[in-house]
């Protein structure tokens, strides 16, 4: 069996990849968000070629081929292309032998809890509190994430005053939560996140999630040992060198790699059993309810030291008219894995008419 044809759809804001082999066998994958029409060309000119003509049985090996065919160029657009073929590869893979992707490595497809997570930055502290109550009280969440600062802000809130209320309204409003998230996006100085890491504590917040800058290795693990709220952070991180840096400088209490940022679950596995080596629990960012979140359920129920909750974003819905089918929805609390093998979903071609469409074929390979 042999890989002989690739495809994507790609919109700037998500891209998705299929993979034919010479026996009509099919696989899907999802390419990083945000520019992904640029992921998608990137697809094309540097990883197609090499990913023709393989046996994607072995896909482990054509993933680490294809990183170190590529070393000029490695950053960011590369695993964020790489992690749609690795993707389609996986559900390839699940349907050939019957299986969802977790079970293939050892784990069960059970319901993810999940916690309600919100990108509003543009609310005052009553109207994000307002957006998350039904969540509770409809969709049964036990866990929250809210935004706080401006983005890199340097110390700047998106107005002034805007994260100490809504710190100290979601403390009122959800006091009993199980778990409760404030993610600052880098927004903080490392002392100012010191500082404001008590008021986290006393409104009941669990996770100071990326408080300084992301390249910040050195602040944040300030924050994390010298702050009395512990961090979470790593999504932007993509390098595996730069992930043992976090955990040797034990900059971080709970990892949030993004398999999308990351290049797939492949790799993300390998930031997995560092984090486990380290003592350190795992917690994949997954913002949106598309593929990126089932890559995270596949990984958090196939590894030892997954968290206890996963993303679940509240913004939008992969509902009637999106691409992905089954949707992904909250029930108590908590999101199905869509039944059948692979990443158990199908791709509704309606919802990609809209998208660009290539494709590589052996017909280019010349």
């Amino acid at each position: 069996m042999k890989i002989i044809r690739i495809e994507t759809w790609a919109s700037t804001r998500v891209g998705f990849v299929r993979i034919e082999t010479d026996s009509r066998h099919e696989g899907w994958g999802q390419l990083s968000p945000f520019n992904a029409d640029l992921t998608a060309e990137l697809l094309h000119r540097l990883l197609a070629r090499r990913t023709l003509g393989t046996d994607p049985i072995d896909h482990e090996q054509l993933i680490e081929d294809l990183e170190r065919h590529n070393h000029k160029f490695i950053g960011t657009f590369l695993y964020r292309a790489l992690c749609g073929i690795d993707g389609a590869l996986w559900d390839l893979r699940g349907k050939l032998e019957g299986k969802a992707v977790c079970e293939l490595l050892g784990g069960t497809p059970d319901p993810m809890p999940v916690y309600a997570s919100s990108m509003d930055r543009k609310r005052d502290a009553k109207g994000v509190v307002e957006t998350l109550k039904p969540w509770r009280d409809a969709c049964g969440a036990r866990a929250f994430k809210i935004k706080i600062m401006q983005v890199n802000g340097r110390d700047v809130d998106v107005w002034p005053g805007r994260s100490e209320d809504l710190l100290q309204a979601m403390g009122t409003e959800f006091h009993d939560a199980a778990l409760l998230i404030a993610d600052a996006n880098g927004g903080y100085s490392p002392d100012k996140a010191i500082e404001k890491s008590r008021l986290l504590r006393d409104c009941g917040f669990s996770l100071f999630e990326e408080p300084c800058h992301c390249q910040d290795i050195p602040g944040t693990a300030r924050v994390n040992v010298e702050g009395v709220a512990p961090v979470c952070a790593g999504e932007q991180d993509y390098d595996l060198v730069r992930w043992q840096m976090i955990f040797d400088a034990n900059a971080v209490a709970v990892a949030q790699p993004d398999l999308c940022y990351t290049g797939g679950l492949t790799r993300c596995l390998k930031i997995a059993r560092m984090a486990e080596k380290a003592g350190i629990p795992v917690m994949p960012h997954a913002s949106n309810r598309s593929m990126a979140m089932l890559y995270a359920m596949h990984l958090m129920r196939a590894i030892p030291n997954a968290a206890d909750f996963l993303e679940c974003g509240i913004e939008g819905d992969s509902g009637p008219g999106a691409p992905l089918e089954p949707p992904l929805r909250m029930v108590d609390g908590r999101v199905a894995f869509p039944e059948g093998p692979g990443w158990g979903i199908q791709v509704n071609p309606d919802a990609l008419e809209t998208f660009r469409r290539d494709h590589y074929r052996e017909s280019r390979q010349a």
